[in-house]
């Protein structure tokens, strides 16, 4: 068995660092259906929580722990607007994690079981919600 070390650093675009157990996090962050789902979302428009509540069949609450674990792997941004927090991609990724997030977006564009789940994203833009 090859023993690879948890810090081992790879540079990949600019002066952009990633170690093997962040890059095992953002894989782990990928994993999750929902999590995809989110980050899927969030690269077509900028979304609050309760408008991805609607959106995704969880729970208000695991919705925002999944934004915490994406946001503190710098894969979304948010900011305040009055009392709501507004989630969206985050802009500027390193190559590696733009690539997988391309492949992803790809597949899901593609997948017809994703088409209504774009339906309902059209739906909320225009209801406004919050």
């Amino acid at each position: 068995m090859i023993k690879h070390s948890e810090n081992r650093k790879y540079k990949l675009s600019g002066s952009v660092v990633m170690t093997n157990k962040k890059l095992s996090k953002i894989l782990k962050a990928f994993s999750d259906e929902n999590r995809r789902l989110i980050l899927w979302f969030l690269q077509k428009r900028e979304l609050c929580v309760c408008e991805l509540e609607q959106l995704l069949p969880i729970s208000q609450s695991t919705i925002s722990n999944h934004l915490r674990m994406l946001s503190d792997l710098d894969l979304v941004d948010s900011y305040k607007e009055g009392r709501w927090v507004i989630y969206q991609k985050k802009y500027n990724q390193d190559a590696l994690v733009i690539s997988i997030l391309k492949s992803i977006y790809c597949v899901m564009d593609l997948t017809e079981q994703y088409e209504s789940q774009l339906e309902k994203l059209k739906i909320i833009c225009k209801d406004n919600l919050c």
